[in-house]
């Protein structure tokens, strides 16, 4: 069996839903006045898995790669909200099929 080389690994890092909660973890992070070599300094968006991360890096990439990361995560969300519609729609039809039998 072959890897699909196109296809990326889960991500092994934290995940946040939102923007909004990975910079809440970065501010509880330095106000408790973790000593840690690495502290996280800004989130970012995650273009394989959707989510939000956190980083030590003060380096941000360029606005152009930033809005590009942000538009896919949404259309990651479209089309994982549009795989939901259709598994849920299948499950129906499943139901229905049996209660005819």
């Amino acid at each position: 069996m072959t890897a699909n080389l196109n296809q990326h690994q889960p991500c092994k890092k934290k995940k946040f839903p939102t923007r909004g909660a990975a910079d809440m973890f970065i501010t509880a992070w330095n106000a408790n006045g973790q000593q840690e070599t690495l502290r996280p300094m800004r989130s970012y968006p995650c273009p394989h898995c959707s989510q939000w991360h956190i980083t030590s890096s003060t380096q941000r990439s360029s606005g152009g790669q930033r809005a590009r990361d942000l538009a896919h995560i949404e259309a990651m969300k479209r089309r994982n909200q549009r795989e939901e519609a259709r598994r849920a729609e299948r499950r129906a039809e499943k139901r229905k099929k049996k209660g005819r039998k």
